[in-house]
């Protein structure tokens, strides 16, 4: 089977939907991170420009910056860990542990 093709800026809007979908779920469910019953976030909101701490979030966007920087074939473990520590401040992750 062959990849289907889109044009540039379709893929580009599939992208930027993907990201957008996952910034929301990861703030929407940080509050709500390990638990198991029904919830409901209804009126839930954060302070305008003011996010809610993810470290998901945080480790795809610091690689997003290596990968723009350096390129797919300049990335490695030890770049990443760089990236982390230049753009991360600790603690190094939402809990503060």
């Amino acid at each position: 089977m062959s990849a289907a093709k889109i044009h540039r800026a379709e893929y580009l809007d599939r992208v930027l939907g993907c990201w957008t979908g996952k910034s929301i779920g990861g703030t929407l469910g940080g509050p709500y991170e390990g638990r198991t019953d029904l919830l409901d976030v209804r009126g839930f909101a954060t302070e305008p420009g003011e996010p809610l701490p993810n470290d998901d979030l945080d480790l795809q966007l610091v690689w997003l910056k290596a990968l723009e920087e350096r390129g797919p074939k300049g990335i490695d473990a030890a770049a990443l860990g760089e990236y982390w520590l230049n753009y991360i401040p600790p603690p190094w992750n939402e809990y503060g542990i």
